[in-house]
């Protein structure tokens, strides 16, 4: 993936001046002008390789496409390979300025034909390295690791192409294998470039590392197992496939890359909505409507997920289909009777009604369910009731203190009739009492201190009998006290 395609180079010479001493430091000096990631981005050795199509090279013409070589080798010469006989085309041309050193996911350039180290900022000698998705200076909190396993039986059709996963733009640290490889082999297909850059046409090959979208990929095919790996980052999108060749072989496939947590390649290409069944009609009565109904699948195990698995996936289309269900029964309401008025009298009294809902089943009215009548039509309102000038009533005060201390005696209270203002009628009731007995506890007798008699008769006519009557016990107390001392 090519970030820098225009550099400025400036030249310097040198005129000594002194004793003849040459000048210190580059004779040129490079500056990346243009740092910005393309939106189409595309591979400059796969241009640069492409040039040479349609030459004839050994009596062959040949489709050339770019490789890297091992270790030792001038990495800013284009090497390329032909796609037909796989032969390697080294030519001493060096590659365009600002053409990718290596496939191994890193920034340098060359220039000059020599390898120049950049940073992911675009800058010369910067120190500046991308994290695991390829964020410039990034700490991997952008980034998710997309892993699984899955397996591919022989019941698939055989001598065919069969999609394992989509490895989606910008995919690195790209690894999946498969085992055991007997019988089946996996493969990639470039669909933009409708070509399979790994065991086209149906053959496995044997181990070797191609370019494809503009990533180095290094493929293995043992007796035991095959695997593909990548550093990356890959300028498009690939497709991993199996291709299945005999039955009663099972195959199982494991992947795993890295990618921007906002790239849903995987779970667009790894689950599907699927068909599941029409729901029930919207009415219980009369015509209404279904709808089509779906669950979320797995496209990898064909198992059923849950629904937020394919969140990131386009809506399903909904189909609709009328329905009907048996006729409709004509319901109404019916008000039976009025509740009693909530005031006898007054400016607010009110009664409410009792009602039902009835429908004509059978040709005779019968009591259903309210939700069978229209709710916007039910009666619930409420009527004016007893709206007539209320009679005066009476007001009673407290009862006052008994009038005695002892013994009995009277009580008293206020007795008023009070009526509105607006009416002023009169208290039709019979008027409380005003007034009512009282009962303290008995009084105690008198008591007076005698002193002497209250006349000279009393000494010749006090008799026990004469001193029990009070008004000549009073007269004659002292002359009675003899008599009374015994009593």
């Amino acid at each position: 993936m090519n970030m820098y395609n225009h550099m400025h180079i400036y030249s310097y010479f040198c005129s000594p001046a002194f004793k003849g001493k040459e000048c210190e430091g580059r004779l040129e000096e490079f500056k990346i002008c243009k740092t910005d990631v393309c939106v189409n981005s595309r591979d400059m050795r796969a241009e640069q390789c492409a040039l040479f199509d349609g030459y004839v090279i050994g009596n062959n013409q040949h489709t050339w496409r770019p490789t890297q070589l091992g270790n030792g080798t001038n990495f800013c010469k284009l090497n390329c390979i032909s796609k037909e006989t796989a032969e390697i085309l080294q030519t001493e041309a060096d590659v365009k300025d600002g053409t990718l050193c290596q496939y191994d996911g890193s920034n340098n350039i060359c220039v000059r034909g020599i390898c120049q180290e950049v940073g992911c900022d675009g800058v010369l000698e910067s120190p500046m390295k991308a994290d695991a998705c390829g964020q410039c200076n990034g700490d991997n909190t952008t980034c998710k690791s997309i892993s699984g396993t899955t397996n591919r039986s022989s019941e698939k059709e055989l001598m065919k192409y069969h999609r394992i996963i989509v490895l989606p733009k910008g995919a690195r640290n790209i690894f999946i294998s498969e085992s055991p490889s007997r019988n089946n082999f996996m493969a990639i297909e470039d669909e933009k470039a409708n070509e399979f850059p790994l065991n086209g046409d149906g053959i496995q090959a044997p181990s070797h590392s191609f370019i494809a979208r503009g990533a180095r990929f290094i493929y293995t095919n043992t007796e035991t197992e095959e695997t593909l790996q990548s550093i990356g980052p890959i300028n498009g999108f690939l497709l991993a496939k199996l291709y299945m060749t005999e039955n009663n072989t099972d195959s199982e496939i494991s992947y795993s890359y890295t990618a921007s947590r906002d790239d849903y390649t995987f779970e667009k290409n790894s689950f599907k909505w699927r068909f599941d069944k029409w729901s029930e009609c919207s009415v219980s009565c009369g015509a209404g409507i279904q709808n089509t109904m779906y669950n979320c699948f797995n496209t990898l195990t064909d198992k059923l997920v849950e629904k937020n698995f394919c969140l990131h996936l386009e809506d399903p289309r909904i189909d609709k289909v009328e329905c009907k269900r048996e006729e409709c029964m004509k319901s109404r309401w019916v008000v039976e009777r009025w509740s009693s008025c909530s005031k006898t009298c007054g400016t607010d009294g009110v009664e409410q009604p009792v009602y039902f809902c009835v429908s004509d089943t059978r040709k005779k009215d019968e009591v259903v369910s309210d939700s069978y009548c229209d709710a916007s039509k039910e009666p619930n309102g409420t009527r004016e009731c007893n709206r007539i000038p209320c009679a005066g009533e009476w007001q009673v005060g407290e009862w006052s203190k008994c009038s005695v201390s002892c013994g009995s005696g009277i009580q008293g209270r206020t007795v008023t009739c009070s009526t509105p203002d607006s009416d002023k009628l009169p208290c039709e009731k019979e008027m409380p009492s005003t007034t009512k007995t009282c009962k303290m506890e008995d009084c105690k007798p008198k008591v007076t201190v005698c002193l002497k008699d209250n006349t000279q008769f009393c000494k010749y006519g006090s008799t026990n009998r004469t001193c029990f009557y009070n008004g000549y016990r009073e007269l004659c107390c002292k002359s009675c006290e003899k008599f009374l001392k015994n009593y």
